[in-house]
Order: structure tokens, then C-alpha cells, then sequence
């Protein structure tokens, strides 16, 4: 919390569904850091302004992040495995899933590459799991790649870590699990260093991306998704 601002949660917002709002879910981790966290420059923020600019105005996005959230278990409030259902398949009008997730269970996972791997394939299991129940419901799915987490002082940083990374990053991209999919690493990861970020999209801790980063992330996600 940053000093001297008070904040109000809420738990959700109960709204009637509307043949003309179609809502986005997403499924994240902490989307954003510090100030990020007060104004409208998170990259789910970012990217409604996108789609409203581009006419894209009948997709709402309801961003369900959980700060330091996990897929699997551990993390803070309850891992993905036991919201996604509260989350999204019981909210009421969604059309859209998106998952972009395991940052934090890659992070703090094994650093053996046999532990890394068997962690990968949890991972894709899991979310295996919650395509199939979204696409159950009638729901299109989205699949994001996650961002590098290498870098001095980075206690997630490891060579281990980041093999699993991007294995779990292929099998997002080429497994055809998911109706769609968005190469977030791509658009902020750093191309000749990709265990890490881009210098000008690094927010400082080598894990969260700041504004530059956020709207780089926004500004490449492929719309043509939701002309579909």
C-alpha cells in the first residue's frame, strides 16, 4: 500500500447480463505494481482503452488478479485451482477466459530440472483442466505466455526456472489448447537476453513490468480475438 492512501475492496460486482456486454475474465497474478495499483496504467487498463479506441466497445473486461496469486498452491489467497470457478464459469454473461498465470508457482517452484519439469506438467494440466470446463460452458479461451523473471538481486531468477518458463510457454503457443493465445514475452521480454526483460519495459525488480511495459503488453494483444 502506498503510504498515506487509504483503499476500499470488494469482493465482486453482481450485474444483470446484457445481450450487448460481453465480459472478458481474466485470470492473473498481481497485474500490476506500486502506483500502478491506483490509476489506469495496469495493462488490462490499458488494453480496454485499446479496444474502445479500435470500436471494439461490446467486451468488457472484468480483471479477477490476485496479487502474488499461484496456479497450483501456496501464494496469497486462494491458488487459481480453487477460484477459477468462482471467478469465471459462475459469472454470469462471460464469453471469454483468459489465463495468464504461474509466474509465482515457477518462481518460488524446484530449481532441478527434473522437479522444474514435473512442475510444468502440473501446470498444464491444470490449465487443461479449466479450458475444458470453459469451453463446457461455451466459453473461448485465451492463453498468455509469461514474461521473463531473470536478473540480478531476482530471487526467482534461475536457468532452471526460466527452461521451464519457456517450455510452458511452447506448449501455451503450440499445443492448441486454448481457442487463442497472446505472446505476452514476446512483446517485453528482452530478444538477445530472453530469461530477461527488456531493459525499457523492466520495472526495477526484473519481474514486474512498469507503465512502458504494461502498454507494450496492451498495444500488441491481437484484437482480431474478439471479431470472432
Amino acid at each position: 500500500m502506498v503510504e498515506g492512501v487509504q483503499m476500499m475492496l470488494t469482493t465482486g460486482i453482481s450485474l444483470s447480463p446484457s445481450p450487448f456486454l460481453f465480459p472478458l475474465e481474466l485470470l492473473l497474478q498481481n497485474p500490476g505494481i506500486n502506483m500502478c495499483e491506483l490509476t489506469v496504467q495496469r495493462w488490462p487498463d490499458l488494453l480496454l482503452a485499446r479496444m474502445q479506441k479500435s470500436g471494439i466497445t461490446h467486451i468488457g473486461v472484468n480483471n479477477q488478479a490476485a496479487g502474488g496469486n499461484t496456479v497450483l498452491t501456496g501464494g496469497l489467497g486462494p491458488p487459481l485451482m480453487q477460484r477459477y470457478k468462482r471467478d469465471a464459469l459462475e459469472v454470469k454473461g462471460v464469453k471469454y477466459v483468459m489465463i495468464f498465470e504461474s509466474v509465482n508457482d515457477l518462481g518460488n517452484g524446484p530449481t532441478d530440472s527434473g522437479g522444474v519439469n514435473s512442475l510444468v506438467t502440473r501446470l498444464q494440466n491444470a490449465f487443461k483442466q479449466i479450458v475444458t470446463e470453459s469451453k463446457a460452458a461455451g466459453f473461448k479461451t485465451i492463453g498468455a505466455t509469461v514474461t521473463a523473471f531473470g536478473g540480478s538481486g531476482q530471487s526467482y531468477s534461475n536457468p532452471a526456472r526460466d527452461a521451464g518458463r519457456q517450455a510452458l510457454n511452447k506448449w501455451i503457443l503450440e499445443s492448441k489448447t486454448f481457442d487463442y493465445t497472446v505472446d505476452f514475452a514476446k512483446f517485453v521480454d528482452d530478444p538477445s537476453q530472453k530469461s530477461q526483460l527488456a531493459r525499457q519495459y523492466d520495472g526495477g525488480d526484473h519481474l514486474h513490468p512498469n507503465v512502458a511495459g504494461f502498454q507494450a503488453m496492451a498495444d500488441g494483444f491481437p484484437l482480431d480475438i474478439f471479431k470472432d
